[in-house]
This record gives structure tokens, sequence and C-alpha cells, in this order.
């Protein structure tokens, strides 16, 4: 995946509006080739980790998936995961959904196929907030 990898808090939470949380934080393609002597679909699944936000760290979450249908023996597919920014968001303390500085890895599938590095650096950036408690 061959996309900027530095961001900053502030630049990927500009667009806020009613739901910041469901802005684009990427589109990634994910190629496959059928290499097996039958027709199968394939489900590609995207995943962040890293160590952002409070502790403990999850070891991943899925962030996006995709997934290609009927791909023939000797085949190539293509399909895009679309990421939006709530997703790598993680919540805080309160349960308020918050857009954390720090380094991230995107991860293909569970064996790790392809990784992606980026790192959001700036203030932590409230994407949702849940209502106070009395």
């Amino acid at each position: 995946m061959a996309l900027n990898p530095n961001f900053s808090t502030s630049s990927l939470a500009s667009g806020l509006g009613l739901y910041p949380d469901r802005l684009p934080f990427g589109h990634f393609p994910v190629h496959v080739t059928n290499t097996g002597p039958v027709t199968s679909d394939y489900v590609a699944l995207l995943f962040v980790k890293g160590e952002y936000g409070p502790q403990p760290y999850p070891l991943k979450s899925l962030v996006g998936f995709a997934r290609l249908r009927d791909i023939a023996p000797g085949a190539n597919a293509t399909a895009t995961i679309e990421v939006k920014l709530g997703a790598i968001a993680r919540s805080d303390d309160k349960g308020d959904l918050v857009l954390w500085p720090g380094k991230y890895t995107l991860v293909l599938d569970v064996d790790e196929k392809s990784t992606w590095d980026f790192v959001i650096s700036g203030e932590p950036k409230v994407l949702d907030a849940l209502p106070p408690r009395s």
C-alpha cells in the first residue's frame, strides 16, 4: 500500500460535521489470484493495530472487509476496502470515540499478508461523545 504515512488529527478531522466518525480515512485496494483448482469466493479482512489511546491495547481491530465472489481458477480479482475515520478511533475512559495520535499498522487478513504503517500526530480529537451521565 503506497500511501502517505503521516497524518495529523486536525487534518483528518477537519471535515467535522454531524457524523465525523463517518469521514473517510482511505480506500485500500486488494488484489488476489485464485491459485486453486475450484471457483471460489474470497473475503479480505483489514485490521488496525498499534499502541495508541488508553491501555490495554487491543491486539488488532477489524476496520473493514470486502468479499470477492466467483473467482475462477487462475483468475485475478480486485476489491477495495473503504475505511472510515471512526474505524481507526478508540474509546476513552468516558466512552467517547477519540482519534488518538500514535503509530498505527493496517494489516490484511489474520496472517498479515500485507501491512502498511502510518503515524497520526497532534492532539486527541473526539469524534463522537456520549451524553453526560447524571
